[in-house]
């Protein structure tokens, strides 16, 4: 969602390289070890996915064909708590970015 780097900002280090690192191994964290993860257990799924389904729904399949039928479950655990995390952590940018242009209680309000 790009807000990665408004947590980077506010990293209180000696040199900015420094906090530059830590978000280039949060990328390759990422997009390297989950994402191809992901794809490789999508590719080596053996029988063919129902047409109609599609997204998520293609890689809890898969999982439960890999790693048993609990796995459906788990990603969609994992997915709503990655979604209400991110909810939580944007609106906790947007009070304080809003703290930070206006001291006025009245805008903080008016943003719940």
């Amino acid at each position: 969602m790009g807000s990665a780097p408004n947590a980077a900002a506010t990293a209180n280090v000696s040199h900015p390289a420094k906090q530059g690192f830590v978000q280039a191994l949060g990328v390759f964290f990422d997009m390297i070890i989950i994402c191809t993860t992901t794809a490789v257990m999508i590719l080596l799924f053996t029988s063919t996915p129902d047409p109609a389904l599609d997204g998520i729904q293609i890689t809890q399949v898969a999982m439960a064909a890999h790693i048993g039928d609990w796995a459906q479950i788990f990603v969609a655990i994992a997915i709503f708590l990655f979604a209400f995390s991110s909810i939580i952590g944007n609106y906790y940018y947007g009070e304080t970015n809003i703290k930070f242009l206006s001291g006025n209680r009245l805008w903080l309000i008016l943003y719940c």
